[in-house]
């Protein structure tokens, strides 16, 4: 499920709301990630230090530390070792697949909170293509 906001028509929010992706939307999300991954690596082969990447450093340990703490008090235990696992925590949380509960969606908001935005570099700037991870998509090259 997809969090959607209502807007008036003089652009003020007036609800919120969610709707379900479709089948076709997670393929198509597929498809951009397999080709942004494939476009990052063609940049970086032939343009080895002035290849524009996307890159997501890991969350805010310290806000990623308290959300833990609040979450366990609550009973919720996540693994918040990578996204992966916090993925599968995530995961759990779901009716089926593609069906969070309340739980689930509270919890992926708070942990989402905890994150810091992804953004773009050349990829001379970095030493090492260790640096170039992206930490949300758990993806060496985007």
């Amino acid at each position: 499920y997809q969090r959607r906001v209502a807007i008036t028509a003089g652009g003020m929010p007036s609800g919120l709301g969610s709707y379900k992706s479709k089948e076709s939307n997670k393929l198509i999300e597929e498809f951009m990630l397999k080709a942004n991954v494939s476009v990052a690596e063609k940049l970086v082969e032939h343009y080895p230090d002035n290849a524009i990447i996307r890159r997501h450093v890991g969350p805010k340990e310290n806000v990623l530390k308290d959300t833990k703490k609040i979450l366990t008090r609550m009973g919720i235990e996540v693994d918040t070792t990578s996204s992966k696992m916090m993925q599968e925590a995530l995961n759990k949380l779901q009716h089926a697949p593609n069906q969070p509960t309340p739980v689930g969606l509270v919890v992926a908001s708070l942990l989402a909170k905890c994150m810091s935005l992804a953004t773009y570099h050349s990829s001379g700037e970095f030493d090492s293509p260790v640096d170039y991870f992206h930490y949300g998509l758990s993806m060496e090259l985007y």
